[in-house]
């Protein structure tokens, strides 16, 4: 596995989840999320044009990541989580799948 395709996530020095972008055939992009406790979540999709990004633990749906263009060089991202979520844990997760793919749902060529 490419390093390019994995990111780690640490929280007070420890990493607390890995986030790998997995090959599919069936969607533009799919990735695992393993935390510190073994729980898994996936996100699948992409950010081009008005798409979004779901992540799920599970059947259940725990948040939406999707880009806005604001300017020609400026984008917002928009994450809604659901009540009770780890939010510091899932804004980094939204960091991580903002580095591994561009905004126009190809590999980030800068990871």
């Amino acid at each position: 596995m490419s390093l390019d395709n994995m990111m780690e996530i640490q929280r007070n020095e420890e990493t607390i989840a890995t986030v790998t972008k997995l090959r599919s055939d069936t969607v533009p992009y799919k990735f695992e999320v393993k935390n510190s406790d073994n729980l898994m979540m996936e996100a699948r999709g992409t950010f081009y044009e008005q798409s979004e990004i779901r992540i799920t633990r599970g059947d259940a749906h725990i948040a939406t990541m999707s880009r806005k263009a604001y300017t020609i060089t400026r984008e917002i991202f928009y994450i809604n989580m659901e009540e009770g979520e780890d939010e510091a844990l899932l804004l980094a997760i939204g960091a991580a799948l903002i580095a591994l793919v561009d905004y126009h749902g190809e590999l980030s060529s800068t990871t």
